[in-house]
């Protein structure tokens, strides 16, 4: 006996158990009965009928002798036609067992696909639990992926860097060689010459005060500003006494890192403070270069938490917020043109003065793109007026500005005690007289 046919054993045994102990036994399914009833019953109905033999009770009606003749007569016909038909018989019981086989088989392939269909919506289930978790997956790794970019250019350009100064360094290193050649050269130094130079160390002595600054390593300096403003404070600075690494700064439209930046060789030497700039493009390089320093990517303006357009340019350090100051930029430039449109959340100067500054800041430097004025009104001058301002005041263009300057800025300042120290052809530098007092006056005690 094969497996199929121990199946097709219990098969029948269940279907008998369950229509001897379910269903009557003059049942006969109707519409309302249920599909596996329904099944139940023509199953039960294959396997009663499945088995065809020739063999069969001789009777008959009769009655007398006349029965038993036929009875006879008919046990002969059966005898002499048992080699014809009884082969028939069993070829047609094989052909009814087979075919009650497949209607088990095809009830048991049903039974099992509702079992499957059930499973299949429990998997179907997880199917989409894990579809959207790959999704999530994929997005994160996205912008991974594009943070890694971000990252790969700033490595090539630290490495760019590093090739530069070594040159540098090289070049210094031969330098140093050919002076130390030349010295060696000129050993003997006449009896005057060291006599002037001894004439100048008395002078310098007696005037110490005088020589003090010019013996800092301040004039060996490097500019990364668009027009040395960045010098320009670290000499107002140095004059009054101020250590770079006890204050901080102020940078609103921060833009690059490094590049034409106001504050970078300031936090090289020391100081530390806070930048802001509405372009997300930018801060991943401001926090690679500038990781000590806070990093606000947001839009200042009058108002706090509110959403802007924010319009980023194809020129550098000319993205802004006014759809006006953009056009007019265009029609100056014809080559500038709006890279992408983004939305960024505000924040007021004030806000962040209260937030991160324990004091009003050293410096406070704007390039926000026609926004200065309404930057500069608003600033709470009794709580946090920095010693100097640096500030844009003149119009974008593409040739040096002879144009006057913007008279509403100097109004401004001079109004909340500034005065105008420096004008770099771009940038205005102010300091504030009663701070500057201050400084002084506690110098000369």
């Amino acid at each position: 006996m094969n497996n199929f046919d121990i199946t097709q054993k219990i098969i029948f045994e269940k279907l008998s158990n369950h229509i001897s102990e379910e269903m009557p036994v003059e049942y006969r399914p109707d519409d309302s009965a249920t599909e596996i009833d329904k099944a139940y019953y023509y199953l039960n109905g294959i396997i009663d009928a499945q088995n065809i033999t020739s063999i069969r009770p001789v009777v008959s009606k009769r009655k007398g002798i006349v029965a038993k003749c036929v009875i006879i007569i008919k046990k002969v016909m059966r005898k002499l036609l048992f080699w014809y038909i009884e082969p028939v018989c069993k070829q047609q019981t094989r052909y009814n067992e087979l075919c009650t086989q497949y209607c088990i088989q095809m009830f048991y392939n049903a039974q099992k696909g509702k079992e499957n269909a059930k499973s299949s919506i429990t998997v179907n289930d997880k199917i989409e639990v894990i579809t959207k978790k790959t999704e999530e997956s994929q997005k994160k790794i996205e912008k991974l992926q594009s943070e890694n970019e971000i990252l790969r250019k700033m490595l090539v350009e630290y490495i760019q860097d590093n090739a530069k100064h070594s040159a540098e360094i090289k070049d210094l290193t031969d330098g140093i060689s050919n002076i130390q050649q030349n010295m060696d050269k000129y050993e003997c130094i006449s009896k005057e010459t060291e006599k002037v130079i001894s004439d100048m160390q008395t002078i310098k002595r007696e005037n110490a005060d005088l020589f003090k600054p010019f013996d800092s390593d301040f004039w060996n300096k490097v500019s990364v500003a668009q027009s040395g403003e960045d010098t320009i404070v670290e000499y107002v600075l140095m004059v009054l006494g101020i250590k770079l690494s006890d204050e901080y700064y102020l940078d609103l439209g921060a833009n690059h890192a490094k590049q034409l930046s106001n504050t970078y060789m300031l936090y090289k030497k020391g100081m530390r403070g806070v930048l802001v700039e509405a372009n997300p493009q930018l801060i991943g390089e401001l926090k690679f270069y500038r990781s000590e320093d806070v990093i606000l990517n947001k839009c200042i303006s009058n108002h706090s938490d509110e959403s802007l357009q924010f319009y980023i340019m194809s020129g550098d350090g000319l993205s802004c917020t006014s759809m006006d100051a953009v056009n007019e930029m265009i029609e100056k430039n014809p080559q500038l043109y709006i890279k992408d449109t983004i939305t960024v959340d505000t924040i007021t100067v004030n806000q962040i003065l209260q937030k991160y500054f324990s004091k009003a800041p050293i410096l406070l430097s704007i390039d926000i793109e026609g926004q200065e004025e309404s930057i500069l009104q608003t600033l709470d001058y009794d709580k946090y007026a920095p010693l100097i301002v640096i500030v844009e005041r003149i119009d974008y263009g593409t040739t040096i500005a002879t144009k006057k300057r913007k008279d509403l800025i100097a109004d401004i300042m001079s109004q909340n005690g500034y005065f105008e120290y420096a004008f770099t052809g771009i940038n205005s530098i102010f300091i504030n007289k009663r701070r500057l007092e201050e400084i002084q006056n506690e110098n000369s005690i």
